[in-house]
């Protein structure tokens, strides 16, 4: 049976490690989005925390000169919440345009996959089709011959 080759292949090659690479660049904007959510969450829950601190201190008495450190810091951090929500949403908007160039290489990678596989099957069915035009010739050749050398005698 003589061995499948796929014409190709190099392309198929170059478009995986395209796939690979878009692969890569899709998993580091995905973690980087995470990243930049976790520090959100931090901040939102330093807020948080913050809050229940002024609540708590509302309730006993300390002087007016310690609102003002509070509330200050309580704005600071929420300026930050705010440019970090920014990024974040920069941050997704790169994870889409990276997991859309990832789907698009992974769907030109893939249909040049089906189309070897399509075309290794097509081989090999006409490679067993020929083997058994070759035996089914070497046996009415056989019978012939053997007809032939007896008839004779």
């Amino acid at each position: 049976m003589k061995p499948f080759r796929y014409r190709l292949q190099l392309m198929m090659e170059l478009r995986e490690r395209a796939r690979d690479t878009a692969l890569e660049s899709y998993a580091k904007a995905l973690q980087s989005r995470l990243a930049q959510q976790n520090v959100s969450e931090a901040l939102e829950n330093r807020i948080m925390t913050m809050s229940r601190q002024i609540q708590d201190l509302g309730q006993q008495r300390f002087p007016a000169s310690m609102h003002s450190i509070y509330y200050g810091s309580m704005d600071e951090t929420k300026q930050k919440l705010k440019q970090s929500n920014a990024m974040l949403i920069e941050f997704r908007s790169v994870e889409d345009e990276r997991r859309t160039e990832y789907l698009a290489t992974k769907s030109r990678f893939d249909a040049l996959e089906k189309l070897r596989d399509r075309k290794r099957d097509e081989h090999f069915s006409h490679e067993v089709k020929k083997e058994e035009k070759m035996l089914e010739d070497l046996v009415n050749g056989r019978r012939s011959f053997h007809e032939n050398l007896t008839q004779e005698n």
